[in-house]
């Protein structure tokens, strides 16, 4: 703009398309936070390294009772409200996934405002970086998976009600071997602990422990409970039974590999094993613990042709045959479990026949 001869010159500019964006944005925005403050999730977002929540949306106040702010404005704030048996793990997990990819699921459970209660929530975040490549927060999604939680403890609890149920039916048939698969299961979990193994894998050898002999159901009884040793064509029948196992669970969605563990626990890292006359590596790991486990039991509890052979004999067995037979790591977990006195081998094959 310019004056000459008391006359005002200047440039009028259309800004019409401007204010139609500035209107367009401003109704994008407040659409924006109607979908954050009405979404069922709660969105987050985190500086790191200190996994401070910076943000989190409403939501977080009709789920846990706190307001967005009183998360955000204190430092450490969120952590401390993850259940204590979750809380060392999160920020681990969490920051190793960031750094291997970015992406990265995680599942814990977070106590309410008032901590009468905890829910369980699913957060699924993804990795923030500047330009030059270093990592500066995450964002994502933290969804309360409760109701499917307690529906699958419910879930979880009715299957191992019925493998019980499966176990205790294998059992009444073999008044000699009543109790076998419980306490297979039991020295296999004390092993899979000693191996720092995980949760899972810890749950699924005692259901695989409690089950592992159900093919013995097609067994005919006299040959179970005959009180002379096996022939041939006997023995060959018996050998059946991790075949017929598997064939039994296969079919059935279980969150272990239960079908694997009874059809390979009596396989043999030689190959000498059966029914498949698997190696080494071919074998399942848990398999390979139930093996030891079984063996263990089965030769210091009495047998319907013999009295039991005791713990000494047992574990002359499975050290014999460390590396040939069986898995070098788990023989050497159990001889720790013995020496340090943190299981009772002499609780194994005390079972009797029932007098009835």
């Amino acid at each position: 703009m310019w004056c000459a001869g008391g006359q005002v010159s200047g440039i009028i500019r259309d800004i019409s398309e401007r204010k139609r964006a500035e209107v367009r944005l401003r109704q994008s925005d407040a659409m924006l936070q109607e979908v954050v403050n009405t979404i069922p999730d709660i969105l987050y977002r985190l500086k790191l390294p200190e996994a401070e929540m910076v943000y989190l949306s409403p939501a977080v106040h009709r789920l846990l009772g706190f307001t967005p702010e009183e998360i955000s404005s204190t430092p450490g704030r969120w952590l401390t409200q993850i259940h204590a048996e979750d809380r060392a793990r999160v920020p681990r997990e969490r920051a190793a996934a960031v750094r291997g990819g970015g992406e990265y699921l995680l599942s814990y459970r977070v106590w309410n405002k008032t901590r009468s209660a905890a829910r369980w929530f699913e957060e699924h975040g993804h990795g923030l970086r500047t330009s030059d490549g270093r990592l500066s927060g995450a964002f994502g999604v933290l969804s309360d998976v409760t109701e499917r939680k307690e529906i699958e403890a419910r879930l979880r609890g009715s299957l191992v009600d019925t493998i019980a149920a499966l176990s205790r039916t294998v059992e009444a048939r073999d008044p000699y071997t009543a109790g076998h698969q419980g306490q297979v299961a039991t020295l296999a979990m004390a092993i899979g602990r000693e191996l720092r193994l995980p949760a899972i894998t810890i749950e699924g050898l005692e259901m695989g422990g409690l089950v592992h002999d159900i093919g013995k159901l097609s067994i005919p009884v006299e040959i179970l409970c005959k009180p002379t040793r096996l022939t041939k064509a006997e023995f060959n029948l018996v050998k059946l039974h991790p075949q017929l196992g598997y064939d039994i669970v296969k079919d059935v969605d279980l969150p272990w590999p239960v079908a694997d563990m009874l059809l390979q626990h009596h396989e043999r890292l030689d190959g000498s094993g059966y029914p498949r006359g698997l190696e080494a590596d071919g074998i399942r790991l848990e398999a390979k613990i139930l093996a030891v486990a079984d063996v263990m039991d089965a030769i210091i509890a009495d047998r319907p042709y013999r009295p039991g052979l005791g713990v000494g004999a047992a574990f002359d067995e499975v050290s014999r045959n460390r590396e040939r037979l069986y898995d070098t790591a788990i023989v050497d977990a159990c001889i720790r479990l013995r020496k340090e006195g943190r299981f009772r081998f002499d609780h194994l094959g005390t079972r009797k026949p029932d007098a009835g």
